[in-house]
């Protein structure tokens, strides 16, 4: 989820934001089939159900929003969006409120709309409102992995039904999922073997200066 808020603003200088949404997502969706069956499983649904219920009419209301405005806002708005987002990570805060049917609620309306009205994953919202729980380290990964992947499942849904997948996506789509594929399996091994604070540091600063190039150019 981290790759879609860096990669985005990139595809989106090259051939606009709409057309690099819709390439970008299938992608990321594609290379996350494996883990989501797993955390299928393993997901508290009492928690994640309303969390994608809000987060899916969010996700289809923001579209709208999407489609039609001008490319140079969506732009603006991804790159405003990345750098909340590292600023968030730096600060590294943690949700302390409380955590029920209406707070599952509003970080799903949250984590939808942003991903609705600009592409770019809402995923630190919900990432951080997950791990802030009291529960096991597995049961985290499972409901933010689950999330996710429906979010994706929905956008990607969301821009069918606008008609924007063309020939030209879909050939983008299918060259660019097997070397996601590969990198993010390359990514799971050195993160395995190096010190996790190197990531946080060089992810930080990767989406700083991502979030920058699409206001920028």
């Amino acid at each position: 989820m981290g790759g879609g808020l860096l990669v985005l603003p990139i595809v989106a200088i090259l051939f606009g934001p709409v057309v690099a949404i819709a390439t970008i997502v299938p992608v990321f969706f594609v290379g996350l089939v494996p883990s989501a069956i797993q955390a299928y499983r393993k997901s508290d649904w009492r928690e994640v159900g309303p969390v994608v219920f809000s987060s899916s009419i969010a996700i289809f209301v923001g579209l709208s929003f999407l489609v039609s405005s001008d490319p140079e806002i969506i732009k603006n708005l991804m790159g405003t969006f990345i750098i909340l987002a590292s600023c968030l990570m730096v600060t590294g805060w943690n949700y302390k409120g409380k955590r029920n049917f209406f707070s599952n609620i509003i970080v799903g309306g949250l984590t939808g709309g942003i991903t609705g009205m600009s592409g770019v994953p809402g995923s630190p919202i919900m990432i951080i409102y997950y791990t802030s729980a009291q529960v096991a380290p597995d049961l985290k990964r499972a409901n933010i992995l689950m999330t996710g992947f429906l979010g994706m499942f929905l956008t990607v849904l969301g821009l069918s039904f606008r008609d924007i997948y063309t020939t030209e996506i879909c050939i983008y789509a299918i060259i660019l999922s097997p070397i996601f594929v590969i990198g993010a399996r390359i990514g799971q091994y050195l993160f395995s073997i190096l010190p996790s604070k190197w990531f946080r540091k060089f992810t930080i600063v990767l989406l700083f200066i991502s979030g920058l190039s699409a206001i920028i150019f």
